[in-house]
C-alpha cells in the first residue's frame, strides 16, 4: 500500500493549504502456474487437480479457455479447481484462465489430463483337475470377473514359474486343456494354472490369480496273466 500526501505550503497573503492524503494498493500481477503434476486419473474413481494462482484482486473467476475437461469432471469457478469421477478412460488437452475483481487475466499453457483405464479385479483361485476317463485332458473352472471380456489361461510346470502355454481369448469361466490348445501336454505329469481377467476400453487386464496344481492321469496297461503295468 502506498500512500501520497499533498502539501501547500503559505505565504504572507495565504494560509497554507490543508493537507491532501491519497493511498492505494499495487497489485502484483495476475499470474497463474501450468499444473506439471496430478494429470493422470482412473475410470471411476475421484479425481481432483488444483491450480496454483498467485497476484490480481480478488474475487477470481476460473474458466477453460481451451479444450475439453475429460467426461465427469468440472472446473469450479471460484477455485479453479478441476475435480470429479471420470465416466471414460481417455486423454483431454485444455487451457485454463482466470479473471481478477480488475479484469485482469492470466492463462495456462495447454496440459493434459489423461484417465487411465480401471483395472479389473483379480480372478479367484481357479479350480482344476484331470478330466475324468481321459488321458492328456485337464478341466478348469474359475468365478466370472465383473466387467471381463475374456479370459487368459496360463499353464506352468509344477515348479509354477516356467511357462508352458498361453491360453488366450476364453470365453465363459470354464476350459478343458487338451493337445488342441496344449500341445506339449503330457500324462501322468503336474502342471500349475492360473487365469488372468482380460478387459478393454474402460478396463485394463486384472493382476493373474494365485495357480492351481494338477496332474494329468496316467495310461495304464495290463498284460493278460493279470499283472500290472504301465
Amino acid at each position: 500500500t502506498c500512500r501520497i500526501n499533498a502539501n501547500q505550503a503559505g505565504d504572507t497573503s495565504f494560509a497554507p493549504a490543508t493537507q491532501v492524503q491519497q493511498s492505494f494498493t499495487v497489485s502484483r500481477a495476475l499470474e497463474l502456474t501450468t499444473p506439471v503434476s496430478g494429470l493422470s486419473g482412473t475410470f471411476n474413481s475421484a479425481y481432483t487437480l488444483t491450480l496454483a494462482r498467485a497476484g490480481g484482486a480478488p474475487p477470481y473467476t476460473f474458466d477453460l479457455n481451451s479444450g475439453t475437461l475429460p467426461s465427469g469432471l468440472s472446473i469450479e469457478s471460484s477455485t479453479g479447481v478441476i475435480r470429479g469421477t471420470p465416466s471414460a478412460a481417455t486423454t483431454q488437452t485444455v487451457t485454463v484462465r482466470v479473471t481478477d475483481a480488475n479484469g485482469a487475466t492470466a492463462t495456462t499453457n495447454s496440459f493434459a489430463i489423461s484417465i487411465a483405464a480401471a483395472p479389473l479385479g483379480t480372478p479367484s483361485t481357479p479350480t482344476s483337475s484331470a478330466t475324468v476317463g481321459s488321458l492328456k485332458s485337464m478341466g478348469v473352472t474359475w468365478t466370472a470377473v465383473d466387467n471381463a471380456s475374456s479370459y487368459t489361461v496360463k499353464v506352468y510346470a509344477n515348479n509354477g514359474s516356467t511357462l508352458l502355454q498361453s491360453i488366450n481369448n476364453v470365453l465363459g469361466t470354464f476350459l478343458t486343456i487338451s493337445s488342441i490348445n496344449f500341445a506339449g501336454i503330457a500324462d501322468g505329469t503336474n502342471y500349475k494354472i492360473s487365469v488372468t481377467a482380460v478387459g478393454t476400453g474402460n478396463y485394463s487386464a486384472s493382476s493373474e490369480s494365485a495357480q492351481s496344481a494338477t496332474t494329468t492321469n496316467v495310461k495304464h496297461t495290463f498284460d493278460p496273466n493279470g499283472a500290472a503295468g504301465s
